[in-house]
């Protein structure tokens, strides 16, 4: 099969993928991409749930596991198939993105939807924004889709992308940015990523990571990122819409467990803002 012929397919795939996200069949989509991208060797190790890989796990902390040798390898990858046969596309970044992409979506949708379970619980109302469990089939009623299921599915499947060294790129670190809900976890996840991108981070990539940082009320974290950004990207880091992520991330409000505020909005926002726009920037 000539190359282009594989581009061809590979586009298709990509088309395919992305149609089946964007109507919210996200594991369907990751079938498809298993069943028909994925090397047969790792195709076997997959269905081997007890064999432990390389996982990036939510739980205190993003702890990544140690691989263990398996029967796949880069000699595998490439064996040639026989003469006339078709030849499999071998998956891409812009595959893995465009999974990775829907089930950060879907983690949203699933998160506020748990959100507003809770709400309905405390308050024992109902209204035509939030869920109405008793309108649903059993099945659902009995088991809603948990949030965290679907930040482990990315995970396993930023497993398989380090796995069989697909490269990741910003838009990767922008979507597995959606999952992390602490300060370490974000870090762990960002340090982890860092040596597989193929190319340095683009203000969004950096953007993700400040709303991360804000999102769990890590206010200094996230004026670090900005520097690192602006360090980076010279220019392209200082745009209004930069700056109002900052901004965003500075005055995220964040209440502690005894019903304290940690983070003093309005104040911790102006010495952070001065310290960044007067160069006197010390964490």
């Amino acid at each position: 099969m000539s190359s282009n012929n594989v581009k061809i397919i590979t586009s298709g795939f990509e088309a395919f993928l992305n149609t089946l996200v964007k109507h919210g069949e996200v594991d369907f989509a990751r079938e498809i991409f298993e069943s028909f991208l994925l090397p047969e060797p790792m195709r076997k190790i997959r269905v081997i749930e007890s064999k432990p890989k390389q996982r990036m796990q939510l739980s205190n902390e993003v702890k990544v596991m140690k691989l263990e040798a398996t029967s796949y390898s880069t000699k595998d990858q490439q064996q040639q198939p026989p003469y006339g046969a078709l030849k499999r596309p071998s998956p891409s970044t812009r595959h893995f993105n465009i999974l990775l992409g829907g089930y950060s979506k879907s983690y949203q949708s699933a998160l506020l939807r748990s959100k507003n379970a809770i709400f309905q619980d405390v308050n024992g109302t109902s209204n035509k924004n939030t869920l109405n469990f008793e309108s649903r089939d059993d099945e659902a009623v009995s088991k809603p889709i948990d949030h965290l299921v679907e930040a482990r599915k990315a995970y396993k499947l930023l497993d398989i992308m380090l796995e069989i060294g697909v490269p990741l790129d910003g838009f990767s670190l922008s979507s597995l940015m959606s999952f992390p809900s602490t300060t370490e976890q974000i870090t762990a996840l960002w340090k982890r990523i860092e040596p597989e991108l193929n190319t340095d981070l683009n203000p969004a990539a950096y953007r993700s990571i400040i709303t991360a940082y804000g999102r769990v009320g890590d206010a200094s974290s996230a004026s670090v990122v900005f520097e690192e950004m602006v360090r980076v990207c010279g220019n392209r880091g200082r745009s209004i819409e930069c700056w109002n992520v900052l901004l965003g991330a500075l005055a995220y409000r964040r209440d502690g467990e005894d019903g304290s505020e940690v983070l003093d909005v309005e104040n911790a926002a102006a010495s952070q803002m001065v310290k960044l726009t007067t160069g006197d920037s010390t964490y």
